[in-house]
């Protein structure tokens, strides 16, 4: 459970970080390229891509905020109640069986009582492909932790 605060209030942090980042580099109208440029094609050249990576940076804010922020705020009131989704089930797909370190993997697990497939994210050692877990998820980002192997 700890895992889940820390992750998600830290990706919520470091898209807070990078968006404040941006608006600061906007604000003081500094440039990407240092460089100064020597002649008028040069000029030029760098003014394109100025512009071009004004636009990248701004698509990229808005893909942290999208992939990452968002879900991770949608997932708070979950987590501040305790109230995580639970799925029991078979490991059906994405297993690494004999792993003895623990790390982020993705797995599907055959819920038990509706017959889905759920997608999940686990921090946790390897498992098994057909084994039977019990696992406590986060709704919108989908990473959660085990809780059972039967």
């Amino acid at each position: 459970m700890s895992y889940l605060i820390i992750r998600t209030v830290g990706f919520i942090l470091l898209t807070v970080i990078v968006t404040f980042m941006w608006i600061g580099h906007k604000k003081k109208h500094t440039l990407f390229i240092k460089v100064i440029p020597t002649s008028e094609n040069q000029k030029k050249r760098y003014k394109k891509w100025e512009k071009r990576l004004d636009v990248m940076s701004f698509i990229g804010v808005l893909i942290c905020w999208g992939v990452l922020a968002i879900p991770c705020f949608l997932d708070l009131p979950y987590l501040v109640k305790g109230d995580l989704r639970e799925v029991s089930g078979l490991v059906i797909s994405g297993a690494m069986a004999g792993e003895k370190k623990d790390s982020l993997r993705s797995i599907y697990v055959q819920d038990d009582s509706s017959k889905e497939k759920v997608y999940l994210k686990v921090y946790d050692k390897g498992v098994d492909l057909g084994e039977q877990i019990k696992v406590r998820y986060l709704p919108n980002t989908k990473v959660g932790y085990i809780i059972e192997r039967e």
